[in-house]
């Protein structure tokens, strides 16, 4: 959709895409590159469906009213809709890096979780409809978790949750882009973009539930709080610090194997706990590969 730079002394966005695009792309200081989805659904449309559950002690980090007991119920609640499992087929390239992984200290392989219906088999063209009365077809392991899944294997919210917010007479604005947020005296008014049709549109509301990613929140939070035009100005000036997102890192390796097929399988097969001498927790790592839909 488009790009974005924030470096010391250039700051732009180049729009590619004036009326869709499902990415955008932003440079920023330290050399990161940030990759954020456009699209109803957010970033479940793109992300590997990769589903963890963290032990107990993960919430020992966590302020005295985040526990595990009291997180639990939400993990099971999100399983029931997400229904997490493993590819039934394992794959020579999953198997090359287990062996690999074999050979190191420190590391432990798992069966990777995700959010995919694989039906009984990649082979097998299956259909079927979920309990929010949407189709979807089989994961035929062609590895498009990542660029959006045009056979809708993956349960993404655009095919559960969203469903259920129309089921009970909710609306969705699909390419809408919020603004800003104001406060007025019965409650907010959210000024957003219409990308069909190029125009501004205001919509008021006596509460608003800003759940935009970790990223565009704090985007629409900042213009907000910046804003000439009432905003919210009472929003404290710690915003955006010690923030932190899903802590993703990606590493990209280019390797040629002439007896591994590498077009073949899930974009997530297997992750690998990490123990660290450094740190109180270990690190999850996971092998992910990825096509580009044509």
């Amino acid at each position: 959709r488009g790009l974005g730079v924030s470096l010391p002394l250039l700051r732009q966005y180049l729009t590619f895409n004036r009326t869709g695009g499902l990415f955008e792309y932003y440079l920023v200081m330290n050399g990161y590159i940030i990759i954020i989805p456009c699209g109803v659904g957010g970033g479940s449309l793109v992300i590997g469906g990769f589903i963890d559950k963290p032990p107990a002690d993960y919430f020992d980090h966590f302020p005295a009213e985040i526990t595990y007991k009291e997180m639990e119920k939400h993990y099971n609640n999100i399983a029931r809709v997400i229904q997490p499992v493993a590819a039934p087929v394992a794959t020579p390239y999953a198997t090359t890096v287990e062996k690999a992984c074999d050979k190191i200290p420190g590391i432990t392989a798992h069966p990777q979780l995700t959010s995919i219906w694989y039906g009984d088999s990649p082979e097998k063209n299956e259909t079927r409809i979920n309990s929010f009365g949407q189709s979807q077809k089989n994961c035929n392991y062609q590895s498009h978790c990542l660029t959006g899944c045009n056979r809708g294997a993956k349960n993404s919210m655009d095919i559960t949750y969203l469903q259920r917010v129309l089921q009970n007479n909710g609306e969705i604005r699909e390419l809408s882009e919020v603004k800003i947020i104001r406060k007025v005296s019965l409650g907010y008014e959210v000024d957003y973009y219409d990308i069909r049709n190029g125009k501004m549109r205001t919509i008021a509301a006596p509460k608003v539930v800003l759940g935009a990613g970790a990223l565009n929140t704090m985007k629409i939070l900042f213009a907000s709080r910046s804003t000439k035009n009432g905003g919210l100005d009472r929003i404290s000036g710690r915003l955006g610090k010690q923030w932190g997102f899903n802590g993703d890192r990606v590493g990209i390796k280019r390797l040629r194997h002439a007896s591994v097929d590498h077009s073949y399988g899930p974009c997530l097969f297997r992750y690998h706990e990490v123990a660290s001498d450094n740190h109180e927790f270990d690190f999850h790592e996971f092998a992910c590969r990825s096509s580009v839909l044509t």
